[in-house]
């Protein structure tokens, strides 16, 4: 690791990290999805039940409506609700620094250089930001390295930390 000696260097490539993660995920709520996902979330929360014919149309309000993502709904509407279009954006800045951040460790964990962690999660973050958008899939930035995680404890023979796979699947397909 060329950064090994130099502890200032690891600090700055890390801070690199956050600061791009912040950096783009900065700006207006642009999705135009997000009003559909805050009304089923709404609606859920309002009736109770996941609903399951399309409400939205007024030509075939019966036509069947797979809700797939509706934890994700129902946390945006709550979102939306409580804190308006900033802390939607507030959210979408907090998972993908925590995405980025799991990432970075994971790499790191699994022997890469400071600087190579830091280089590919920047590419990374840079690469993804056409997706940083307000919908029930960004939690997947962050499930994805903490699913890694949880596998690489168990193939380090940790077998007990594998319990969490099973309520983070269940959460990640809601």
């Amino acid at each position: 690791d060329p950064l090994a000696g130099n502890a200032r260097l690891r600090q700055v490539a890390l801070a690199s990290v956050f600061a791009a993660a912040v950096v783009l995920t900065f700006f207006q709520v642009t999705d135009l999805d997000l009003g559909g996902h805050v009304t089923v979330g709404r609606e859920i929360v309002k009736n109770h039940r996941i609903p399951t014919t399309n409400f939205f149309s007024h030509t075939v309000p019966e036509h069947p409506y797979p809700v797939h993502q509706w934890l994700g709904q129902v946390i945006l509407f709550g979102v939306s609700h409580v804190a308006g279009a900033n802390g939607l954006i507030l959210g979408r800045m907090a998972v993908v620094l925590l995405g980025a951040v799991l990432l970075y460790r994971n790499m790191r964990r699994e022997g890469a250089p400071a600087v190579v962690s830091s280089a590919l999660t920047l590419l990374l973050l840079v690469a993804a930001r056409p997706r940083f958008f307000e919908r029930p899939f960004l939690v997947t930035i962050v499930f994805l390295p903490l699913l890694h995680s949880f596998v690489t404890n168990v193939r380090e023979g940790r077998t007990r930390t594998l319990w969490p796979i099973l309520p983070l699947m269940t959460v990640w397909a809601h």
